[in-house]
């Protein structure tokens, strides 16, 4: 959902109006920027550059991608009670040792590696101004460290 709405209240408030008591809405988002807990994703890094652009990019847009921090608020002034908020790490790639989330590496991998060239485009073109080669240009760098095992990085979920 990330980035697709530009009033997220409106939509939550939708839910809880449209739901009859008692009723459920769950929304599940990826929180940007990405995360690290060893420093192995450095600020100066292709990946960490992309990330911060793309942000710049969908907040002009008026499509900020940082709402996942903002959904249990949201419920929560909306109108909905006991509101939970789980949040995972799925990483970027399969660098972490444990078989499961070594897993969800491969699978998280697989689907950014395809998505991030279409994820920059319109912000990058349309937004801030860039051409198509430079996209193009950045997105592969970011692709390589994205790829790199050594580097522990993660998508908040």
């Amino acid at each position: 959902m990330t980035g697709s709405f530009a009033d997220n209240m409106s939509i939550v408030q939708k839910a809880f109006d449209s739901l009859e008591p008692g009723g459920y809405f769950e929304a599940q988002d990826m929180a940007l920027p990405l995360g690290c807990d060893d420093g192995t994703l450095t600020v100066d890094s292709d990946l960490w550059k992309w990330v911060l652009l793309v942000m710049e990019g969908m907040e002009k847009f008026g499509r900020p991608v940082s709402a996942a921090q903002q959904w249990k608020q949201l419920m929560e002034a909306a109108g909905f009670e006991d509101v939970v908020e789980t949040i995972y790490k799925w990483p970027t790639n399969r660098w972490p040792r444990d078989a499961h989330y070594k897993e969800i590496g491969m699978w998280s991998l697989e689907n950014m590696d395809q998505a991030l060239e279409p994820a920059t485009l319109a912000p990058l073109t349309r937004a801030l101004g860039w051409t198509y080669e430079e996209v193009i240009v950045l997105v592969s760098k970011a692709r390589k460290v994205m790829r790199d095992p050594t580097v522990h990085a993660y998508w908040p979920m």
